[in-house]
Order: structure tokens, then sequence, then C-alpha cells
């Protein structure tokens, strides 16, 4: 039997499941500690800062997991990396979650889609 979750948007709170997730997008970095990010707008208050690949200010993560970001429409940053770091996060935390009930994961890419396999 088969099941699909299509996971459209994510608080990122879990610190270990976003750093994992940033460590699968090469060239990003990821510092944490609570304090005010600088971004284009201004400084927002944050409990990580993310460096995407090609980005010319990082992406603050708030304590409620909600991300901000100035990427001026693409030209300061490419949406496709914020895109993937969505997609890595979302499948580390579908990982963890099977792992603590007694999965294992496989991962398979199916176009621009990842598919977990979970077997028992």
């Amino acid at each position: 039997m088969s099941h699909t979750i299509k996971i459209t948007d994510i608080p990122m709170k879990d610190m270990k499941t976003l750093r994992a997730a940033v460590a699968r997008i090469e060239g990003a970095a990821i510092s944490e500690g609570h304090g005010p990010v600088k971004l284009y707008g201004g400084d927002v208050l944050a409990v990580a800062a993310i460096r995407l690949p090609g980005w010319r200010y990082p992406v603050a993560v708030a304590a409620d997991g909600s991300l901000s970001y100035d990427n001026y429409h693409g030209h300061w940053g490419d949406e496709k990396q914020l895109k993937a770091l969505k997609q890595f996060y979302s499948v580390e935390t579908a990982k963890r979650l099977a792992r603590m009930q007694g999965y294992t994961t496989q991962e398979k890419k199916k176009g621009t889609a990842i598919v977990l396999e979970l077997t028992r």
C-alpha cells in the first residue's frame, strides 16, 4: 500500500533537521544563535541565519520557524535555492519521524521530486 504526502510549507523549528537540510545544499552555511540578522530591509531577530549559494543576504529563521529574506525578486538570490532548502527540510523531517516509528528510509529522485521509501 502506498501513501503520498505533499508538504507545501513547514515551519523550520528543529535546528538539527535544519542543519541536515542546509548540509545538503552545496555551498550553503548556517550560523546559529539568537540575535539580529541584517537584511536589506533592516535587521530581523532570528535563531539562525542561512547563507544560500549566490544570495546577497542570508535567510533568517525566527524562533517560530518562519523565514525572512530579501532576494529582490530573484536578483539577489535564486529562488531555486530556497525551494531546495524547504524540500530538504521536509525530507529530513519525514526521515526523522519515520525512524522514530521504527522505519528505515531510502531516498530516490524522481525528476525534481524526492521519493522516500519506508520499510520495517
